[in-house]
């Protein structure tokens, strides 16, 4: 198992909402992203789990919490998953873990030099 840390990378500061099942809807904001990834040999990985560090704009959740976990960019949500709050602390960041399926086909994982457009161009 590897571990691949950036904070400030690609994914800093997209918008965090997170709606969930024992307490009500979250706002925050990315601050970085922990990679979990297996190992199947020299250069092949496979996503395992995501640990994605949040910046709270308003009053956190409970330890634990479950539901879905929605980012964007200035309030517009384009990816969704399912996350679990593994913090609680209000004066603090707390890390959701998110489920990361491997997309067939995926041998190589390759870290983009550049942030990707959260929304493409439309015709």
């Amino acid at each position: 198992m590897e571990e691949l840390e950036e904070d400030h990378g690609p994914a800093y500061g997209l918008d965090v909402a997170f709606a969930g099942m024992m307490t009500a809807f979250h706002r925050g904001f990315v601050i970085s992203v922990h990679a979990m990834l297996k190992s199947y040999g020299e250069g092949e990985f496979s996503p395992y789990r995501d640990l994605i560090r949040v910046s709270p704009v308003d009053r956190m959740t409970e330890h634990g919490d479950s539901g879905a976990m929605l980012v964007g960019v200035d309030g517009r949500y384009r990816g969704a998953a399912l996350g679990t709050l593994l913090t609680s602390d209000p004066d603090s960041y707390y890390f959701a873990r998110i489920p990361a399926a491997k997309p067939p086909g995926l041998t190589r994982l390759y870290q983009p030099v550049h942030p990707p457009a959260p929304f493409p161009p439309q015709d």
